[in-house]
This record gives C-alpha cells, structure tokens and sequence, in this order.
C-alpha cells in the first residue's frame, strides 16, 4: 500500500462494487442496493482520504486503516492486490 496513483485503491474495489450492485438491484433488488451503498461508501472513502492527504499526507481513512488491520493481512488479498496493481501498471 504505498499511495502510487497505480495501486489499486478502494475506490477501485468500491466502483466494481456499484456496477455490480446496480445490475443486480434489477434480479436481486435489496443484495443490489447493499452492493450499491457500499460501494458507494469506499468511492466516497477514497476520494475524501486523497482530498485530505494534499495536506496531510499521513492520513489514512477509517477504511483504509480497517482494511490494513484485517484483510490486508490475509496472503489471498495480498495476492489480489498484487494482481489488480499489476493489471492497472500495465494500462
């Protein structure tokens, strides 16, 4: 998690998470709204964390500090994000 415009960042996660969401809300309409509200929530996270870095660079959102304490930890989302770097680094 170095901040490099190339890792990939919960809004990322948060973006698939709302398309996702909404083309479920037409199958599954209440799962589609949940995916919808969270993924809206890490967009909005996201943003608001580099927003406030310009300032104060050692600023970390709520979600990022939760997400470096719990899941980051897991080697399968160590993985993952290894990947999702890559495939964005190569665009």
């Amino acid at each position: 998690m170095t901040g490099t415009p190339f890792e990939i960042h919960h809004f990322y996660w948060g973006i698939i998470l709302l398309v996702i969401g909404f083309i479920l809300i037409f199958y599954a309409p209440v799962f589609g709204i949940i995916l919808s509200i969270l993924g809206l929530i890490l967009v909005i996270d996201d943003e608001y964390q580099h927003y406030r870095q310009r300032r104060q660079p050692e600023y970390r959102s709520p979600i990022h500090r939760l997400y470096g304490s719990t899941l980051y930890k897991l080697k399968f989302i160590q993985r993952l994000n290894a990947w999702a770097d890559d495939l964005f680094r190569k665009r």
